[in-house]
């Protein structure tokens, strides 16, 4: 750390409060999404791309509850409340 910031600032490690669904749930996107592009270039129709996302439609609600478009995106109100928790108990610590 540079010295003029000794004190002054902290690092909080937030990954932890992501949910731990999110991973396996992006790595599912991303199969489906590759798997509708492949059916588009091989011109298979509507029908195999909407094929290819079946999977994903059924935790897409889901998704969108506890993310954006990225798992690092932090879309959940879990992961907001957690952080500014810490973020805050960072500030206190900082300020004792």
């Amino acid at each position: 750390m540079l010295p003029e910031f000794n004190g002054r600032v902290c690092y909080v490690k937030t990954g932890r409060f992501l949910d731990p669904k999110l991973p396996k749930m992006f790595q599912l996107w991303r199969k489906c999404s590759g798997e509708a592009r492949k059916a588009k270039r091989q011109e298979k129709g509507q029908e195999a791309v909407d094929a290819a996302w079946a999977p994903w439609k059924k935790v897409e609600s889901e998704w969108q509850s506890i993310a954006s478009d990225r798992p690092y995106h932090y879309g959940s109100g879990r992961f907001h409340y957690l952080a500014g928790r810490a973020f805050g108990r960072a500030i206190i610590d900082l300020n004792k």
